[in-house]
């Protein structure tokens, strides 16, 4: 913005008048002295519109034919614009003067260039019918009731652009990035990313080259939402914008050789989408991609290195797939709920199995891991209740949370001496389990709660810490013998084990926390060794068979409801114990 020097106005850069004190700012001077400026504005303002009403009239005049000239000339009854109106209505063969002169002192339009502007306007196009040449793509069309041969022309388009050629009137759907309606069928067209698009009557969507940008956000605009039932991607395209498909239609698709990269939601929740023909250049399949009920077979190439986050999940149809050689991770989730899903081979490229990677799928009964498999995240294989064995490599160090949790027809499972962490209830309810070994290199183990079969467990010298409720609920367990490792016994680790008859508490163990061993109504007799410090609240509650326990001077602090009604205290004459035991009418016996 710029002031004018001599009012003071602020005024356009570009501004080469003053309106308000009408002073011409290439001269720097002033129309009048300044008493006759206000009234000289005036004046202006009232004459330009007394030319603008002469204007129109003679534009009626021109329209019913009244006043034509004998000659069958038309006249167009185009008068009183201004020059630079009367420049974008003139035809473009320019055959006829577009002078105008505008005076300072009257601001108005001298009667030479009226008349030149009437005839400029009437005189017909140098070529038949030709459309007039504008600079504004909505212009008015040329009146039509005379021309010179004295037979009604074609009025000009009402579309015409500065090409002469008529524009396409913007779809319904149109966005920033120029969507259009072309006709032919051609419901919609336009660009996303750098990729031209476009959708028929019929709900065919065709991308074309390019990249396509990403829907894959809250309130996302997707020019095609909910129209696009067959879809068609060129050669060329270099990725699937995340979210851009998501709840069409389609029955299949082809993602062609040039596409590297299937964004986040791509295809999800694509119920009828059956067919899935992956190029063989996908490097990156990101989260919740596909997500369709009705897609049976997926095949991906060894250029696929990421799978993402739930890419499959909920394709409750999917009773195939195929993974390539050059994957390395399968996100977690990846084929969660995929019911249909009878077998998998995870290939050698693979190092880790995301959280609930095949989580849900109820009928995987054969799964082949690849002898690089490092690690199996939480809830893995969880409620896989198809399976039955499973083969781990020795590749293996962790296997994560609840990882086989439900498979309750497993029944035997074979754990690598490389794993050294078993999380919790890793193995928990698998019903059918019968007995299970741990490694010598596990130093962490949790997890066979619910095992219900399950006879016998044996845990390594070099184990240091249990998970909470470690076999809670196994009611086949005969016996458990803790390693000398473990300082803490963890809450519920072997409660409602009733058919558990005998228990070896390792001498290392100072800590045995709630509930560890309630309900084992099975137990006779226990020994605590002698670095035992506490024993919390309900530790062998409801042990209903047992009859003596022998507890050491180290003890210092018992909690509520401890001991079963009955039992037998035997500890050193003026412990803790033995004070405890008084108070609470237990049965003391000495230790020499």
């Amino acid at each position: 913005m710029k002031d004018c020097p001599n009012c003071g106005a602020s005024l356009a850069d570009e501004a080469r008048f003053c309106f308000y004190c009408m002073t011409s700012l290439d001269e720097k001077k002033p129309v009048g002295p300044p008493r006759r400026r206000l009234w000289l504005r005036t004046g202006a303002l009232a004459l330009a519109g007394v030319v603008a009403i002469g204007g129109i009239g003679w534009g009626i005049v021109a329209m019913t034919g009244m006043g034509a000239p004998e000659t069958g000339e038309a006249s167009s009854g185009v008068a009183s614009l201004t020059t630079a109106q009367a420049s974008s209505r003139a035809p473009s063969t320019g055959a006829a003067s577009e002078e105008t002169a505008t005076s300072q002192e009257s601001g108005a339009l001298s009667s030479e260039a009226v008349t030149t502007l009437e005839q400029s306007s009437a005189a017909p196009s140098s070529a038949t019918n030709e459309k007039p040449n504008s600079s504004t793509t909505n212009s008015k069309p040329v009146s039509s009731n005379a021309t010179s041969s004295g037979t009604s022309s074609k009025p000009a388009s009402s579309n015409a652009t500065s090409s002469g050629t008529s524009s396409k009137p913007v779809s319904s759907n149109a966005t920033s990035s120029g969507a259009t309606s072309s006709g032919s069928g051609v419901s919609a067209s336009g660009k996303s990313g750098t990729c031209a698009w476009e959708l028929t009557d019929a709900g065919h969507l065709t991308v074309g080259k390019g990249s396509m940008e990403s829907y894959y956000f809250v309130d996302a605009v997707i020019p095609w939402q909910g129209k696009v039932t067959e879809l068609t991607l060129q050669s060329g395209l270099r990725n699937v914008g995340g979210g851009a498909f998501m709840g069409e239609k389609i029955k299949s698709v082809v993602i062609p050789d040039s596409v590297t990269q299937i964004e986040e939601g791509a295809f999800f929740y694509c119920l009828s989408l059956a067919s899935v023909t992956i190029g063989k250049q996908v490097g990156t399949i990101g989260e919740c991609a596909f997500g369709c009920t009705a897609l049976t077979k997926v095949t991906l190439h060894d250029s696929v290195t990421t799978l993402g986050v739930s890419a499959f999940t909920n394709c409750s149809s999917l009773a195939s797939v195929t993974l390539g050689k050059g994957i390395t991770d399968l996100g977690a989730n990846a084929f969660e709920n995929c019911p249909s899903l009878t077998s998998i081979v995870i290939p050698d490229s693979v190092t880790s199995i995301g959280d609930g990677g095949f989580k849900g799928c109820t009928n995987l009964a054969g799964i082949t891991l690849g002898k690089n498999v490092k690690t199996l995240g939480n809830n893995v294989f969880q409620d896989c209740t198809s399976l039955k064995s499973i083969s781990l490599p020795a590749s293996l160090t962790t296997i994560g949370a609840s990882a086989f949790y439900g498979c309750k027809n497993l029944t035997s499972i074979t754990i690598p001496d490389s794993v050294t962490s078993i999380y919790a209830d890793a193995f928990r309810s698998c019903e059918n389990l019968k007995s299970i070994t741990l490694p010598d290199g596990a130093t962490t183990a949790g997890g066979f709660g619910g095992c219900k079969s399950l006879q016998s467990i044996h845990l390594p010298a070099n184990m240091k810490t249990m998970c909470w409720g470690f076999c809670s609920g196994c009611t086949s367990l005969k016996s458990i013998v803790i390693p000398d490792q473990i300082s803490v016994i963890e809450g519920n680790a072997f409660a409602n084990c009733t058919s558990l008859t005998s228990a070896t508490i390792g001498k290392s163990v100072h800590l045995i926390r709630n509930g560890a061993f309630k309900d084992c109504t099975g137990l006779t007799e226990i020994v605590l060794p002698d670095g035992i410090q506490l024993l919390e609240a309900n530790v062998f509650a409801g042990c209903t068979s047992l009859k003596r326990i022998v507890i050491p001077a180290s003890l210092f602090g018992m909690q509520d409801n401890t001991l079963p009604a009955g039992v037998t205290v035997v500890t050193t004459k003026g412990s803790y114990a033995d004070s405890f035991a008084k108070q609470n009418g237990f049965k003391v016996e000495y230790i020499g």
